[in-house]
């Protein structure tokens, strides 16, 4: 039987390393695996900025494995994860279902969160996920058997935290700004304080430089706000700019 652990970690292991503390099952998924993929990575987190980190998870239900020398039809009952270690310190997690276990075909989902400390910056924390997976032949599905338990554990992801996120690059007296909720889920708002009136260009860029969204308007003398949706950008870091002819305020941006 032992076997068996060898070809359902192909399709289940992944689905010990997400994290959950508030999220929700996406029923729109329907390959195997778990979304972000191993190669994709967790995000980074920041210092004094809270983090969360969802993953998404579709265990496969029927799977041929290799029984005392012979192809055998496997079912997966559900799997477990059972603990995380090596997070930051105060990060928690919890899934969706909030008992962990996830029944062989179906979608579950996790949420890592916590706000790194100072003690956090620059550091890569590689998680260890430890995993219970469940399952048993099908010919001995009904038998009243119980299914037999496979202790597995993962270390294919890992959190690398970087200095503070939201503070300014430039700074000019010619204008004062801010960026509020840093991090945002739904909107941004985008508040500039002016001396006097100004043409100015506001946009988003993500880390490699590309304009994810970006509006000109005209500044008042005194207080100006500017709204952004960001319900439909990835989450990840990005770079609020502020352009005028008193050069450029750049605000560093969690989108989560």
């Amino acid at each position: 039987m032992k076997k068996i652990l060898s070809l359902l970690i192909g399709t289940v292991a992944l689905t010990t390393v997400s994290f959950a503390q508030n999220c929700t099952i996406d029923n729109s998924i329907t390959s195997i695996g778990v979304y972000p993929t191993v190669a994709q990575g967790f995000n980074d987190g920041f210092v004094n900025t809270p983090y969360e980190q969802v993953a998404q998870i579709k265990v496969i239900l029927d799977t041929i494995v290799d029984f005392a020398g012979t192809p055998t039809s496997a079912r997966v009952l559900y799997a477990v994860v059972d603990s995380v270690k090596g997070m930051p310190d105060g990060f928690t997690y919890a899934c969706n279902p909030s008992n962990c276990e996830i029944p062989g075909g179906d979608i579950g989902c996790t949420v890592m969160s916590g706000t790194p400390s100072l003690a956090d910056v620059n550091k890569t924390f590689d998680l260890t996920i430890y995993t219970t997976l469940y399952g048993l032949p099908i010919d001995w599905l009904g038998m009243g058997i119980a299914p037999l338990p496979f202790p597995v554990e993962f270390t294919d992801y890992s959190v690398t935290i970087q200095p503070e996120a939201n503070s300014t690059y430039d700074v000019n007296p010619a204008i004062s700004s801010n960026v509020y909720p840093n991090p945002a889920s739904e909107n941004v708002t985008v508040e500039m304080n002016a001396n006097s009136s100004e043409d100015v260009t506001v946009s988003i860029n993500n880390i490699l430089g590309a304009t994810v969204k970006s509006k000109n308007i005209k500044l008042n003398s005194g207080l100006n706000t500017l709204s952004f949706a960001t319900s439909d950008m990835n989450t990840g870091l990005y770079l609020v700019s502020i352009e005028g002819s008193f050069g450029r305020v750049i605000h560093k941006l969690m989108v989560k």
